[in-house]
């Protein structure tokens, strides 16, 4: 039927992409480094229940209220870097329409170099059909780049006002988007050097597969990304198993060159609401960090309220 040709044609592009993504070109390619005076990207790793990062659009909001947050570092080396990400989400009883969202990122690049940033989010339903809606979003906030002084240096903090636009067309089986992040073109300056904004152009597209019975799910999403100020592209790829709407298998290509594992809860049913969790190690197989440190990420999704669709 219609579905199973579906399947097999983003099945074949899916793997497509995972043969360029790991292959040798491509890899030396994306381990080019970036202008000193480009601020330091995410490492974010798993996007599933964290889309609102790369489009305020993106998130599928299944109830009322919600609460998605992680926190990803590394071993080895690079063991002083670590993320932190939350976003909470309200949509109003009388309407399945409008929403609103409070976005908090930040990115520690050390012990002294702190990279932060906080939007709020007001996003609108377009329904085409009882199955089908459009809904375009916008973010707006702030942006900070900080420099802790120590005993051997001074420190410095630079502040800028932040836009992110994007736009989701979303089904009960599909969720694709487009987005345009840090729109204002406007320099930090936390010391006496300037720093230009990461201006990126995201694409994703998300299915939701039924295998035989209705105990398993496949998941997959492709997520690429096109910085214009680097002119770096990076393609990643999540497949997701999930059975019987509960514990989940989860394996992962971030950047075409690092594998990741994990395993999950989608819902976990408690007197306060459903609760999801998500486990993720990944190994780098390629690039500079080959064999020195390995990341994980940890996040929490809670979900309380009426529930919506």
């Amino acid at each position: 039927d219609m579905d199973l040709r579906w399947d097999y044609f983003i099945y074949q592009f899916l793997i497509l992409i995972f043969i360029f993504s790991i292959s040798p070109l491509h890899a030396q390619r994306n381990i080019i480094s970036f202008p000193v005076n480009t601020l330091p990207e995410a490492n974010f790793i798993y996007y599933s229940d964290y889309l609102a990062y790369i489009n305020p659009a993106g998130v599928r909001l299944q109830s009322q209220y919600s609460i998605n947050a992680k926190v990803g570092s590394y071993s080895g080396i690079r063991k002083n870097i670590s993320e932190y990400y939350l976003d909470v989400w309200w949509q109003p009883k009388d309407t399945t329409r409008l929403a609103f969202g409070l976005q908090f990122y930040n990115n520690n690049q050390g012990e002294f170099i702190h990279f932060t940033q906080a939007k709020w989010i007001t996003r609108y339903s377009i329904y085409l059909n009882k199955d089908i809606r459009v809904i375009p979003a916008v973010g707006i906030g702030l942006m900070n780049y900080a420099f802790e002084g120590n005993s051997y240096s001074a420190g410095g903090s630079s502040i800028v006002p932040d836009l992110d636009l994007g736009v989701s067309l979303q089904s009960k089986k599909w969720n694709i988007g487009i987005s345009a992040l840090h729109l204002i073109d406007k320099k930090l300056q936390p010391m006496s050097a300037t720093f230009d904004k990461n201006n990126l152009l995201n694409f994703y597209l998300s299915r939701v597969s039924y295998l035989g019975s209705s105990d398993y799910t496949l998941k997959y999403m492709f997520v690429t990304s096109y910085n214009r100020k680097t002119h770096n592209l990076h393609h990643d790829l999540t497949m997701e198993l999930v059975h019987r709407n509960t514990i989940k298998a989860i394996i992962l290509l971030y950047h075409g060159k690092v594998l990741g594992m994990g395993v999950g809860m989608q819902e976990l049913d408690t007197p306060l609401g459903r609760v999801g969790m998500n486990f993720i190690y990944s190994v780098a197989v390629s690039g500079r960090y080959l064999t020195q440190t390995n990341r994980y990420e940890i996040g929490i999704s809670y979900r309380f309220g009426k529930k919506v669709t």
